[in-house]
C-alpha cells in the first residue's frame, strides 16, 4: 500500500494530503468502471499531446545582412516568421503498425464496454451512484468512439502526407494543422475547421472523409461542403464562358446555384458566413445572400431575445443583439 498517515489524525490539518481518506457521498465509480477508465487512459497516454505530423519546414532565407544593434541581439527578441509551407516534407508521427495496433486495442476496448454495459450500469436510475456510473460509461464509449474515428482519419491523411507541403490548402490551415495534438483531434471543436480547410484544398475527399470519420465530420458537414463545391462550379464555368453567356445558360447556371443555396439555408446555424458570402458573390447570387444572412441571423437567435429583451442591459441580450448585427455587415 501507498505509505500515509492514519487518519485518526488531528481535524485541524487543512489538507489531506498524505492521510488515507475514506469516500464519502453517494456519488461513487465502481472499481470495474475505474479499470476500464485506467485501462483506456494507458492506451492513449503515448499519442494524447503529441503532435498527429512531423512537419520538416524549409530554410528560410538567410537574414546575415540585417543590421543588428550594438548592444548584441534584440531584447525582447522580434517574434518568429511563419514557416515556409511551400516545399515542407510532411509524416505522419506514428507509422502503419502502430496506428493499427493503438487502433485494434480501442475497438476491443469499445466492443467489452457495450457487451458488459448491462453488468456495469444497473437498470435503476433513481440510484445516484447509478446514474453517476451510466453517465461515464456514456462519456466513455464516445471518448472510445471518437478515438477510433482520428485514428482513421489518420490513416486516409499519411499515404498523402507527402501532397502537404504542395497542395492548394491555405497556409495558415497547414501551419494550424502542425501544431495540432491527438488530444486536440478528439476533443477540439477548432480541429473540425482544419479538416474542412484540408478537404477544399484537395487533400482528402469528403465523402470519403464522412465515410470513414462521422464523428469529426457530419452529414451536415457533407452537404454544406458539396454546396460550396457545387458553387465552386458554377464559378468555373462563369469564367470560361464569360464572352459567350447566353440566356439559356444563365438559366441553367441560376437553376444550378439554388441547390446549395437551398442546402446552406437549411443548414444555417453551421454554416461560415464570410466564407459563404466570398462564394455566392462569386456567382453573383446576391439575393440569395441577403435571405442567407437572415437565415444565420434567425438561427443565432431563434425566440428574437434580442428584438424584445426583457432587460435590454442583460449581457446576453447585448450578445445576441452583436450577433444578430454581424450577418448584415
Amino acid at each position: 500500500t501507498w505509505p500515509s498517515m492514519d487518519s485518526a489524525m488531528p481535524q485541524s490539518l487543512s489538507t489531506s494530503l498524505g492521510h488515507s481518506v475514506h469516500p464519502r457521498g453517494t456519488n461513487q465509480i465502481s472499481a470495474r468502471i475505474r479499470g476500464l477508465c485506467l485501462y483506456m487512459s494507458r492506451i492513449l497516454r503515448p499519442l494524447w499531446l503529441a503532435p498527429v505530423m512531423h512537419v520538416c519546414w524549409p530554410t528560410r532565407p538567410s537574414d546575415s545582412g540585417r543590421k543588428r544593434p550594438r548592444g548584441g541581439e534584440w531584447w525582447p527578441p522580434p517574434p518568429e516568421p511563419a514557416p515556409v509551407v511551400h516545399g515542407s516534407r510532411w509524416q505522419c508521427a506514428w507509422s502503419k503498425q502502430q496506428r493499427t495496433f493503438v487502433h485494434g486495442q480501442l475497438v476491443k476496448l469499445g466492443a467489452i464496454l457495450e457487451r458488459c454495459k448491462d453488468y456495469l450500469v444497473q437498470e435503476d436510475s433513481r440510484v445516484p451512484e447509478q446514474r453517476t456510473g451510466a453517465a461515464v460509461v456514456a462519456g466513455l464509449a464516445a471518448l472510445i468512439g471518437t478515438a477510433v474515428e482520428a485514428l482513421a482519419f489518420l490513416e486516409l491523411i499519411a499515404p498523402r502526407a507527402e501532397y502537404l507541403g504542395t497542395s492548394a490548402c491555405p497556409p495558415d490551415a497547414l501551419v494550424r494543422f502542425s501544431e495540432l495534438t491527438f488530444r486536440d483531434l478528439v476533443c477540439q471543436s477548432e480541429a473540425r475547421g482544419v479538416l474542412q480547410q484540408l478537404m477544399r484544398g484537395g487533400v482528402v475527399a469528403c465523402r470519403q472523409l464522412h465515410a470513414r470519420c462521422p464523428r469529426l465530420f457530419s452529414a451536415v458537414d457533407l452537404e454544406v461542403q458539396e454546396a460550396y463545391e457545387l458553387l465552386e462550379v458554377v464559378r468555373t464555368s462563369l469564367l470560361e464562358a464569360r464572352s459567350s453567356i447566353g440566356t439559356t445558360d444563365m438559366a441553367r447556371w441560376s437553376h444550378l446555384v439554388q441547390r446549395p443555396l437551398r442546402t446552406l439555408e437549411r443548414h444555417a446555424a453551421r454554416v461560415d458566413l464570410s466564407e459563404a458570402a466570398g462564394r455566392l458573390r462569386a456567382v453573383g447570387a446576391c439575393k440569395g445572400l441577403v435571405a442567407l444572412c437572415a437565415r444565420i441571423a434567425r438561427a443565432r437567435d431563434p425566440h428574437d431575445e434580442s428584438l424584445r429583451p426583457q432587460d435590454p442591459s442583460s449581457a446576453r441580450a447585448q450578445q445576441l443583439h452583436y450577433a444578430r448585427l454581424e450577418c448584415y455587415q
